[in-house]
């Protein structure tokens, strides 16, 4: 049995699943090193961004920004399902436990990649929601009533 480095077939998945992850991975850390609050001008901007979407002003923009975020989640989640199976199909395949060992590792990934999704969940569900209705006027309040002891 030939040992799974010295098969080229092995190394080069091996490498495609690590651009793969590189793929994935590396934006989203870049762009939480990027919003650090070190950074306080983008922190500010975030805030106030914050605020204005409370008021009605740049929803669209919030929108937007949240479909990108689910869409970047699904995205990884689909690429850690597809790097599972297929380290265990060639873990198998190839009869190398160093796939397998691959194999298990993005499981746990995976494991804790969800269990930080299901915190955000839980966090966001523990967030108060303020919706903020424009005032009605009443007849009353459109008179002035003036009452003089004179």
């Amino acid at each position: 049995m030939e040992k799974a480095l010295d098969n080229p077939l092995a190394i080069l998945i091996t490498l495609i699943i690590a651009g793969a992850w590189a793929a994935y991975l590396l934006p989203s850390v870049f762009v939480s090193r990027r919003n650090a609050p070190l950074h306080s001008t983008q922190e500010f901007n975030r805030i106030t961004a914050r605020l204005a979407s409370v008021h009605g002003h740049a929803v669209e923009n919030a929108d937007l920004a949240r479909r990108r975020v689910l869409a970047r989640r699904r995205r990884v989640l689909y690429g850690l399902g597809l790097a599972a199976v297929t380290t265990l199909a060639l873990a198998v395949w190839q009869g190398s436990s160093i796939l397998l060992i691959a194999h298990i590792a993005i499981d746990a990934i995976g494991a804790w990649y969800i269990a930080m999704l299901l915190q955000i969940k839980q966090r966001r569900a523990a967030e108060p929601v303020v919706e903020l209705l424009p005032e009605e006027e009443t007849t009353e309040e459109r008179h002035l009533r003036i009452v003089s002891s004179n």
